[in-house]
């Protein structure tokens, strides 16, 4: 089993190895063309997150690409949090929980405007951030730093907006992120989640083994139910929450990381035998396909409001 402990603060202990061994791969993916491919006239897009395809009428998909779908994604995130395209928010401070290297804040800083900190528990990641910060222009409106989001650093009441693309699943209980989230939004200041969830359990044996290699393959300690998520929501202290089911509109990325699974198995083998790891691991992509495809995996856009006191 690759998730082998647990932290005493509630985040999988081999989160931040598997996201330092791994940002090899985004070197490879960037050799294979995923950064660049750019969305016109917004350069390499740094996100590494599933993108959102929207539907015509018809429910025919708008042919985007990967990377203009992943763009696509953090404009329907932040449509959540009450901002249109390119509206000015230069006066806002948001977080962005688990940052990677800065694709969400590269989003926020350039078309809204807003300040960005972001944190991580990569230490290889804050290094690259930090430089493509400086290397696209907009290292003055975005930090990164070192930090688990059970935790922070941050005073009360301190963001307009907290921000977590696929990253509140690291953590064991759910509450621990909200709680945090509540206790450093501001009065009146907006969260936006957007991440995978348990739509059904594996029926068998086979859905079974498939669902906890793919848990492991990306060190998912456990996926929530949307309801039992919104619940927490509420527990904590959060109003006016939506939910929505975008699992149709995340599909064609879904194939698409499928498809580009082969063409990874190459370098995750070789990391793998130089961490001592089953050479068989197959990559997150390739498992998470039969995952979504069988409605086990399904995928879900939240927000909510903190209260005015």
């Amino acid at each position: 089993m690759l998730m082998k402990s647990v932290e005493q603060n509630g985040v999988n202990k081999d989160v931040a190895g598997y996201c330092n061994d791994y940002q090899v791969l985004i070197n490879y993916w960037i050799a294979m063309g995923w950064f660049n491919e750019a969305f016109p006239g917004d350069g390499p897009h740094l996100g590494m997150h599933y993108g959102y395809y929207p539907k015509d009428s018809q429910g025919i998909y708008n042919p985007l690409t990967p990377v203009q779908a992943v763009i696509e994604m953090n404009r329907q995130l932040m449509r959540r949090v009450g901002w249109e395209e390119d509206s000015d928010q230069a006066d806002k401070l948001v977080l962005d929980a688990g940052s990677g290297i800065g694709g969400t804040a590269k989003y926020i800083a350039t078309h809204h405007g807003a300040r960005v900190e972001g944190i991580t528990l990569s230490s290889v990641q804050i290094k690259i951030a930090n430089f493509l910060a400086k290397r696209y222009g907009f290292s003055q409106k975005a930090n990164f730093s070192l930090q688990d989001y059970n935790h922070t650093k941050f005073p009360n009441d301190h963001f307009d907006v907290y921000h977590a693309s696929e990253t509140l699943n690291y953590a064991v209980d759910k509450k621990d992120p909200l709680k945090e989230a509540m206790r450093t939004l501001k009065p009146g200041g907006r969260i936006v989640v957007g991440d995978g969830f348990l739509g059904r359990d594996p029926y068998n044996d086979g859905e079974k083994t498939i669902y906890k290699r793919w848990l492991d393959s990306w060190r998912i300690p456990n996926l929530a139910r949307p309801g039992e998520f919104r619940n927490l929501m509420q527990e904590v202290g959060f109003e006016e929450i939506t939910m929505d089911n975008v699992t149709e509109n995340i599909w064609p990325i879904s194939e698409y990381l499928r498809d580009k699974a082969e063409s990874l198995s190459l370098p995750i083998k070789v990391i793998n035998v130089l961490k001592g790891r089953p050479i068989s691991e197959l990559p997150g992509g390739a498992l998470q396909w039969p995952i979504i495809e069988n409605g086990i995996g399904v995928y879900y856009l939240f927000s909510a409001t903190k209260p005015i006191k």
